[in-house]
């Protein structure tokens, strides 16, 4: 199956997903999150603002970490991070996602311990499928080595390995709402 089909099939299966229960798995996400011990660990986290019934972990919030929200720049790629206290913090941006505002304290990428990331489709090796815009395969290549990469996502969106092409950042782990998948790279 190619990207495009993987994405289409995916974004079906994750829209049909009720509101209710998109709630309760995003709170089985959260409880499996934060029992890592390399969120334990972390002092700066890159979140999310959840899009087109993506998991929502915002309530991590409350852990007393430093939170940090991407926000597209104009012309690149690379996205940027901000803190961010409080998603009422949050305005809608790019694509009418939510994201900082330009007040909000801007953060170096290479100083971000562990990225949440969001896609459409992973696999259990810890490939990602993302929207096709390459956000997060830019930015990522500019993170620290010793920076986690952690995809997020409903057991709806786990597929068969081999989607991936050379130039994708593999995660090094992916949470849903069932289970902790460590990518091949790490174990």
């Amino acid at each position: 199956m190619n990207k495009r089909s993987i994405r289409r099939e995916v974004l079906e299966r994750r829209s049909r997903i009720p509101e209710k229960e998109v709630v309760l798995l995003s709170s089985r996400i959260v409880s499996a999150i934060t029992s890592l011990e390399i969120f334990k660990r972390s002092s700066f986290v890159a979140i999310y603002s959840p899009f087109r019934n993506e998991a929502d972990i915002t309530a991590l919030m409350s852990t007393g970490k430093t939170f940090l929200f991407p926000k597209v720049t104009e012309g690149s790629r690379v996205l940027d991070f901000y803190m961010v206290r409080n998603v009422r913090e949050l305005r809608p941006g790019t694509y009418g996602i939510f994201e900082p505002q330009p007040s909000a304290e801007k953060m170096e990428i290479r100083n971000i311990d562990l990225f949440l990331v969001p896609g459409v489709a992973f696999s259990k090796k810890g490939e990602r499928l993302g929207y096709g815009g390459g956000y997060y395969d830019a930015t990522l290549k500019n993170s620290s080595p010793e920076a986690f990469k952690t995809g997020v996502a409903f057991e709806e969106q786990i597929v068969e390995s081999g989607f991936s092409d050379d130039h994708d950042i593999k995660m090094d782990m992916v949470v849903t709402e069932n289970d902790v998948y460590v990518s091949n790279h790490l174990t």
